[in-house]
């Protein structure tokens, strides 16, 4: 049990260190505990509700390691390096990526009841 609360803990202070030093990872928690302050105003399915976390999961998921990957670049190569920026390139193309679809399942889920609320 120390061994799984330990691991516990590190992880946990991964994300107050993402916290404290990226501006888009709080961006993406304040939009991420928006939406679930919306999705309890609503009445979301279940499938619903398993799409909309594992949707915010996914796109705080992608910010972490975005920067974890490139943390890991700057320490290796810390002078320009032209396959380091495409290194960090594709990896904050991959949390753009996984938050435009993060955007099109917020449509797809909440449009619907936004239009039955609206008309």
């Amino acid at each position: 049990m120390k061994k799984f609360a330990k691991s516990f803990s590190h992880a946990a202070n991964g994300i107050r260190q993402v916290y404290r030093s990226e501006r888009n990872f709080r961006i993406e928690s304040v939009l991420g505990i928006f939406v679930l302050l919306l999705s309890c105003l609503l009445p979301l399915s279940r499938t619903e509700w398993i799409t909309v976390l594992l949707t915010i999961g996914l796109v705080l998921s992608f910010e972490i390691l975005n920067t974890a990957v490139e943390r890991l670049m700057d320490m290796l190569q810390p002078e320009f390096h032209h396959e380091v920026k495409i290194i960090k390139d594709l990896s904050a193309a991959a949390v753009l990526t996984v938050s435009i679809f993060a955007w099109l399942v917020g449509l797809v889920v909440f449009v619907p009841y936004i239009i039955r609320l609206t008309s």
